[in-house]
């Protein structure tokens, strides 16, 4: 629209009946098409699907090239981590020593950089090729994003709160967002997604990662993300079969025992699996768990049976893709079976590769002599790699594709359109299980001191830093504090003291998953200090950062939201929700016993934060309930009247009252002429001095608040040239009350030619108002001064290190949708800005361009003139104040600096003057509104006044200034119609 901004067209459409359209938040997307970073493939990864010939033949012609102990290395993965290592590094010599020597089949990645990672998979690929022309499997467990395993990779929501959204383009979203990532790397293989059921509430390793307790459920985001991921190139992996989901002990340390007869499996835990072959999935994980149902062994883990893996797997449910074992290093294994014994066993019972043997040696030389002893039969070797080829050439493998470009890295990985995704799922993931008394959502109109505390598992913080941040972007007061494992009583009791001070309790309980703990529960000191917060005489949320069965041991707690996880994405969306800034609709993929059902979940519509436009309320107005709105006629009609009397050719007005709008209209025409187009309230007016306050008084609270200024610095500190008598007793405070010792106004303007103002004359101008005397000692008398304001933009602009007008558009119009505010209009929106002055300087009537004359010689932007606007973008930015710094879940300024700003400073004896602001104080013009109003007005005919105690404002634009500025009447003009106005106010109040 403006030259001199990046926006658009107007935001402030009625975009719904009865609102006034601003910034919302938006709702959840899963359905954009994500670019395939993977090549293509040689055949689709369902295993079912027949290679193409010349894959079937590389397939077999590798495989008969085989030895046997080449063999037995494709059946072995080790691990790896994507971390810096030097070339000679032992753990790195190590690594490519075993892949060479021993042909491993794959690696499998754990905690690493990005970078790093593809650095070293392009290294480890490069090594395998030195001695085989059969490319590496590469693996991770992705199994809610690459961020389970890669930092700097985007944070996903974690699979149960993909449940909770009961969508299942959220896990498709996920499996091809998360496939991408991989390929990005150079990862072939993910290790997800968990199709376990986790019916248990205190089993220790599935919990979150499963998507529910509902076989069904939990079925249909398996496929879904089966799908996704494998549809992007991405080998993905169902596990943990037969099923892990109703376990109490981790297997990582021992061996659990599913004690459920064949119905129930059949009922429950193979549910998912089915699901996950029907979808094609390509490979399926063993689980290190005892079932005797299928093995009439309670010690035999379902990895080394072959009832489970050959009978059940293979041939009853028809898999015929590859089947990776758990971790051989767990607990579930290693507390009985010898590595080597178990790598063997597992292939015998139908296994195709074996994953993390705790010796990668000895298990190969334990499949070599099984295989030349006769205990483990040749041909049942030789289908696991044929199975390990085949998903190889799937992969396009076969075809060279060993490793991915670092160069291009940073446009395929981490993608910020996937962290905007993964928020909009983790927004509708969300599940509100109590609000008793209906605290939820917190308007941010209405002030209030938040204490946020983290209540930890462990003996580390808890992770509540983007929860802390995205809380105080609209509400601002929000303190934080931390308890966990190393919190003693005095610390507990400093806490309680600080949060019996503030209006609203927020309890950030994580509990997660921590392998090879064996548990997964708040711990008792823990849990007592965090009841001792929420037996506060204080409203209290309690947030389940992790694990939504802790939500049962705050059964007290009047309101509670289960979030699923405490990754930046979960921890905002928490916040969103609490505030209102999104819709609260996730419901419980799991049942937490004797409190909720599954399914369950409270919903709450999203706060509409924006100016509401009044209607008329039907039915009898004398009720309680009724609303009445005020009646502008009459200040309409005085308009009218004044457009009559040639008060100015047109007028647009807009009237707020209690987080509505009132009233809004247009009068008269764009001109005098007879045939002139007719004023509308889309109209857009050069706003004369409102620039000083609706930009330039903004940018510099924003600039203290955030510490680039303060308020007492001197003006000559930041801009040296302004030198002279007593000017380095100037302050920024005394540029902002009007009361330097500047002179009002000098014409600089007369000096130049209109038609060659610019970059040159702006910058000579500048020079001419640093070099003009004072009048008087700074802070000794007012005098509104338009040069005052003129040095402050530039202060401003060497304070922030950039054009004071570009943080302008990009920090307070932006963020509040006034998209139709800012400087030099582009000269298309002609017919939509009323014509100001006949000017004999520039000869000709100024249409589209500043009105200010020193303005134009500055180049048409200024701190002190030269903004345009309509109706509806100031009445956004007046309700913002009237909010005391926020709108539409933005917050530009804290409300407590909100306050200070607004307030009559009385530096000056007598003055009314705020910063920035004038105030109704001591005002003939302006008695009308209380004497705390603030305001302020515009040469070209116009003003913005917010009267807090009455919770008002009122906007008034017009072109009084056409065709001559001589035109006065605008004065009597604005007392009748604020008169009007506050007058038809009281009277819809009383």
């Amino acid at each position: 629209m403006f030259a001199a901004t990046l926006l658009g067209t107007s935001s402030y459409e009625l975009e719904e009946p009865g609102v006034l359209a601003g910034p919302a938040a938006q709702l959840p997307n899963v359905q954009r098409e994500l670019e395939s970073n993977g090549p293509s493939l040689a055949a689709p990864l369902d295993p079912r699907t027949p290679l193409p010939p010349e894959a079937h033949a590389w397939v077999e012609q590798t495989l008969s090239r085989m030895s046997l102990s080449e063999r037995a290395g494709q059946v072995l993965m080790v691990r790896a981590y994507g971390e810096y290592y030097a070339a000679d590094a032992q753990e790195r010599l190590e690594l490519v020593r075993t892949i060479q020597e021993l042909h491993l089949g794959g690696v499998i990645l754990f905690r690493s950089q990005a970078y790093e990672a593809t650095a070293l998979i392009g290294d480890l690929q490069q090594a395998a090729a030195q001695i085989s022309s059969v490319p590496l499997l590469m693996a991770a467990d992705f199994e809610w994003g690459a961020d389970f395993r890669i930092d700097g990779a985007v944070p996903f929501p974690t699979a149960m709160a993909v449940g909770a959204t009961y969508n299942a383009e959220a896990a498709e979203w996920m499996g091809r967002a998360t496939a991408a990532d991989a390929r990005a790397l150079g990862i072939h293989w993910i290790f997800a997604p968990v199709a376990d059921v986790n019916i248990n509430p205190q089993n220790p390793v599935i919990n979150v990662r499963a998507f529910g307790e509902d076989p069904v459920h939990v079925g249909r985001m398996v496929d879904a993300f089966v799908r996704g991921a494998q549809r992007e190139g991405v080998l993905a992996t169902a596990k943990h079969f037969p099923g892990h989901g109703d376990t109490a002990v981790d297997s990582h340390i021992s061996l659990p025992v599913l004690a459920h007869n064949r119905e129930r499996l059949q009922a429950v835990e193979l549910a998912p699996f089915r699901a996950a072959i029907d979808a094609g999935v390509g490979s399926i994980m063993t689980a290190h768990l005892a079932v005797p149902a299928l093995t009439a062994d309670s010690r035999l883990p379902a990895t080394l049976s072959p009832a489970i893996l050959t009978d059940l797997l293979r041939t009853e449910l028809g898999f015929e893709g590859l089947v990776v074992t758990d971790a051989m290093e767990m607990g579930g294994i290693t507390r009985r079976w010898w590595g080597g014994q178990a790598a063997v066993e597992s292939l015998v019972a139908g296994a195709d590769m074996v994953l993390l043997p705790p010796n990668t040696r000895a298990a190969h030389g334990a499949v070599v002599a099984a295989v030349e002893r006769g205990d483990l039969p040749a041909e049942r070797l030789e289908d696991a790699v044929r199975r390990v080829l085949e998903a190889k050439a799937r992969l396009g493998l076969a075809a060279g594709d060993r490793g991915r470009s670092l160069t291009s890295l940073s446009s395929r990985f981490a993608l910020a359109l996937e962290a905007e995704e993964a928020q909009q799922v983790a927004d509708s993931a969300v599940t509100l299980l109590r609000d008793r008394s209906n605290l939820l959502p917190l308007d941010a109109r209405q002030p209030r001191r938040i204490a946020v505390v983290g209540v930890s598992d462990n003996n580390t913080s808890a992770p509540t830093v983007d929860l802390v941040a995205a809380l105080r972007e609209p509400l601002g007061d929000v303190s934080s504090y931390s308890i966990d494992g190393r919190t003693r009583g005095d610390d507990a009791a400093e806490i309680v003291t600080a949060v019996a001070r503030a209006d609203v309790l927020i309890l950030a309980v994580r509990v997660r998953l921590r392998t090879s703990s064996g548990t997964i529960t708040l711990p008792s000191r823990q849990q007592r200090y965090a009841h001792m917060l929420a037996q506060l005489d204080v409203p209290t949320i309690v947030v389940a950062l992790g694990s939504p069965y802790s939500a049962a041991a705050f059964p007290r707690a009047s309101t509670l939201l289960a979030a699923y996880g405490w990754s930046g994405a979960m921890q905002r969306a928490a916040a969103h929700a609490i505030v209102g800034e999104t819709p609260i609709g996730g419901k419980l993929p799991v049942s937490i016993p004797e409190l909720y059902e599954v399914g369950f979940g409270l919903e709450r519509p999203a706060l509409d934060a924006r100016l509401q436009v009044a209607t008329t309320v039907a039915g009898d107005e004398t009720s309680p309930e009724a609303e009445i709105v005020p009646d502008l006629a009459e200040a309409q009609a005085i308009l009218e009247r004044w457009v009559a009397e040639g008060a100015f050719p047109g007028a647009v007005y807009a009237v707020g009252h209690k987080n509505q709008l009132v009233g809004r209209g247009a009068v008269g025409r764009m001109t005098y002429d007879d045939n002139a187009a007719p004023t509308q309230v889309d109209s857009i007016f050069d706003l004369a001095s409102l620039t000083k306050v609706i930009a330039t008084t903004t940018v510099a609270m924003q600039a203290v608040e955030r510490g680039h200024l303060r308020l007492d610095y001197s003006a000559r500190a930041l801009v040296p040239e302004f030198a002279g008598e007593n000017k380095d007793k100037v302050t920024i405070r005394q540029l902002l009350t009007h009361t330097s010792g500047l002179p009002a106004y000098v014409e600089f303007y007369r000096d130049y030619e209109p038609g060659a103002t610019g970059p040159d004359t702006r910058a000579d101008v500048l020079e001419r108002i640093y070099a003009v005397p004072l009048e008087a000692p700074p802070g000794s008398r007012y005098v509104y001064s338009d040069l005052g304001v003129i040095l402050l933009g530039e202060v401003l602009t060497r304070a922030l290190g950039e054009p004071f007008w570009e943080y302008a558009e990009r920090e307070v119009f932006a963020p509040l949708g006034m998209a139709e505010t800012g400087w030099l209009p582009d000269p298309a929106l002609l017919d939509r800005i009323p014509p100001t002055e006949r000017d004999p300087w520039r000869d000709r009537v100024v249409h589209g361009e500043v009105h200010d004359e020193n303005t134009v010689a500055l180049g048409g932007i200024s701190s002190h003139a030269g903004l345009f606007s309509t109706v509806d973008d100031l009445s956004v930015f007046a309700q913002m104040l009237l909010n005391r710094g926020s709108y539409g879940h933005v917050r530009l300024a804290r409300s407590g600096t909100v306050g200070s700003w607004v307030r009559r400073q009385e530096v000056v004896a007598d003055s009314s003057r705020a910063l920035g602001w004038d105030t109704a104080y001591g005002s003939e013009s302006w008695g009308m509104f209380s004497p705390t109003a603030f305001g302020h007005t515009g040469f070209t005919g116009t003003s913005l006044w917010v009267d807090s105690r009455r919770q008002l404002f009122v906007v008034l634009l017009t072109n009084r200034v056409h065709p001559t500025r001589d035109n006065r009447k605008i004065r009597q003009a604005r007392i009748d119609f604020h008169r009007a106005v506050v007058a038809a106010v009281d009277a819809a109040s009383r």
